[in-house]
């Protein structure tokens, strides 16, 4: 299961991987994209669904920030 913390700054994507984040400090997986389109791609290829990413999309036009876990 990855899971990662995505954060929409105008029209960029900020994504941040915590699927191994426990109690000790760590150097963690970042990503940013131009688009969210460019963001659905990357997402696609680690094994997203669509279904999947057209729900974090909707999180993320309404609130800013959006969970992706799959």
């Amino acid at each position: 299961m990855k899971r990662f913390l995505l954060h929409k700054i105008g029209s960029a994507i900020f994504a941040v991987g915590i699927t191994s984040i426990g109690r000790e400090a760590q150097t963690v997986l970042t990503q940013q994209f131009q688009s969210w389109l460019d963001a659905e791609r990357y997402f696609l290829k680690q094994g997203a669904t669509q279904q999947i990413l057209d729900r974090t999309q909707q999180d993320l036009n309404r609130a800013g920030t959006a969970r992706l876990t799959f």
